[in-house]
Parts: structure tokens; sequence; C-alpha cells
């Protein structure tokens, strides 16, 4: 897995990282990047990757963080973090202060942290460590391919990942539970954690902490049910398109050796096409902003997988390779391609 100056995905071109700026590129690519700098001045933050669209004719980045004002170019929800490394631990222990104010079950826990993430790390969470996990999404790949014909230790999954009978059926050991579940209203959710043991490890950011405090309340009163199989993940990184891409970022965080993931596919013009929940629509911003918006995206996605592959030992897999809605697909060809081993098991 490698990203070099001059790497194109998605007819996007690496122009800037941190060993320098790419040689011998046009007038007007020069002229894109050099306005971005001035409008962006966080653009070499954290090894920042700029990145110019060959096809709109402006450049975006790595260093577009949560209070990012934007450029006149770029919506201001085109940012991937909540903040640069330097900022990020003090800006979370604030935020984790606040959001722990009634969770005992996580004000307890150990926790591991760096400049990237915060994790809860109870005992239970070592077991994952230099393991195979499966982390299978709500996308419509998880449906299409035969991911269970390949031999991993755990099943991971997200959101209402029990109401897909072949998902439920193999067992989920951990999932994740976004904030628009009601959680303590999801009869079926709490049978099946009953049931097979399953593990919830939150996303801790669930909206407004000064504001609204309704879903962290909501989130300490389910791990006061559940002590035994509740934790949490606060990562830096921030991304649109849904929490498959920062649960991977997770796996590799928690130390998992190999990830197989498949149901992380993006949003499609034709609807979410939901594997888990049928009638779910397509998010604002993607409505609002469309396929670009969503494949810039992807890009900084992979462009951080990249960095992180600097510190973690890790493989990744992507299962939905070549997968009409996949977005992934162009990328994972490039940079992490499946092998044909695992394409003939899964077709």
């Amino acid at each position: 897995m490698n990203n070099e100056l001059g790497s194109v995905w998605y007819d996007c071109v690496l122009v800037r990282n941190s060993k320098g700026e790419l040689n011998n590129i046009t007038d007007l690519m020069c002229k894109e990047l050099q306005e971005y700098k001035k409008e962006n001045p966080s653009f070499a933050d954290d090894d920042g990757s700029v990145w110019y669209d060959l096809n709109n004719k402006f450049c975006f980045g790595s260093a577009q963080y949560k209070g990012w004002p934007g450029t006149s170019k770029l919506p201001t929800k085109d940012h991937s973090y909540y903040c640069n490394k330097e900022k990020f631990i003090d800006w979370s222990k604030k935020f984790i202060t606040k959001a722990f104010r009634e969770n005992e079950v996580f004000k307890n826990s150990p926790i591991v942290q760096n400049p990237d993430f915060f994790i809860g790390y109870p005992e239970f969470m070592e077991k994952y460590k230099n393991k195979t996990i499966m982390i299978a999404g709500g996308g419509p790949s998880a449906n299409s391919v035969n991911w269970e014909n390949l031999e991993f230790d755990y099943l991971w999954s997200i959101n209402k990942f029990y109401l897909n009978e072949k998902l439920a059926a193999k067992g989920v050991d951990l999932a994740t539970i976004a904030s628009h579940i009601d959680i303590m209203k999801e009869k079926k959710l709490k049978d099946y954690i009953t049931k097979n043991d399953t593990i919830v490890s939150f996303e801790l950011e669930r909206g407004n902490v000064d504001g609204d405090y309704t879903k962290y309340k909501e989130m300490a009163d389910f791990a006061k049910l559940f002590p035994n199989q509740t934790t949490f993940f606060h990562t830096r990184y921030k991304s649109q398109p849904g929490v498959g891409m920062r649960f991977i970022c997770y796996a590799i965080m928690a130390g998992c050796k190999n990830i197989y993931f498949v149901g992380v596919d993006g949003f499609t013009p034709k609807g979410s096409l939901h594997s888990f929940e049928k009638d779910k629509e397509n998010p604002n911003w993607y409505v609002k902003h469309g396929e670009e918006f969503q494949k810039r995206q992807f890009i900084i996605f992979w462009d951080y997988l990249l960095k992180l592959k600097e510190h973690f030992d890790y493989n990744i897999y992507n299962l939905g390779e070549g997968h009409p809605y996949n977005v992934s697909s162009e990328i994972t060809k490039l940079v992490s391609p499946l092998p044909e081993h695992i394409k003939e098991k899964i077709k």
C-alpha cells in the first residue's frame, strides 16, 4: 500500500504531501494549489495531503477540520477530521469529561489514547489484538457478496445488523450503534446482545454535548444495563459517509491484524440500497452535494489509511471491490487489490 505524489484516484491528483509538491504541473494546477494554501493555512498539518480535482479544477485536502470555514470552491462540510493531532488530545479530554458526566461505566473504564483516538479498553478488547475480523456494514455488497465463505475470528457490524438474517445468524461479536437508533426502546437489539453476548462499542460523539444531552444519557443508561458488554471509541477522523469508515479505523487502532470489510459502499442516486434498513434514505449531505463530494471523502479516507499503515501493522480487504456501488473500488484496486483466491471464495 503506497501513495506517491502524482497518484491519481477518481481523476484527482496528489499534488502535495509531506515529501513536497508535485513537479511539472500545469499553470492552472499551480494556481489552484497556491490559492488553496492561502485559503486554508492549515494545509500542512499532520503531513497534510492536497489533491487537485481534474474535473472540477480545484484543490481539497486532508487538513480540513470540523471548524473549517471552507474555501470559495468547497462546501463547509467537506472535512474529514475534528481537528489536527496537536489539538486532539486536549480537545477530546474536555469533550469526554462532558460526555461521561452521567456514565459511570465508561468513566471507570481503562482508556487507550494517542493523537488520533481515544478507545475504551476493558479487558475484553484484548481478544481482538492480531486477529482477523470481518466488518459487515449495511451497504448493498453485504447482501450480494458471499463474505461468509471466508475464515475469520470475529464478526463486527453496525446499527440494525440484527434485522439481516444472514448476518445475525453468523453471530455478531461486536457492534456499534449510531445515535439515530433509540437504543433503550430497541427490544430486538437488547434481545440479540443478551442471547449472543455481543459487545456494543459506541461511537462517543452523539450530537452537541453542550446542548441536547439526551443521546449521551441514553448511552449511559444502556451501559448501566450491560456494564460488561459495552465500551466506546472516539476517533480524530470524522467522515461524512458514515460510521462504517470510522469503524474500520477503530479496528486498525484496536490492533486487529487482518480486516475484511463488506457493505461499506457509499450512497447512490437510487437511494441508500440498505441491507439492514430497507427504507433508509440518503443523508442530507449526499442529497445536497452528491457524488463528487462523496468521492472526495473516500479519497481522504484511503489517504488516511495509508498514513495509519506507517504506525499500525494491518492488512485490509475490500470485499465489495467491483460492486457497482462500492465507492472504494477504484482506489483499492490500486492500493490494496483483492487477491484472486479471495475473489474466488466470495463470488
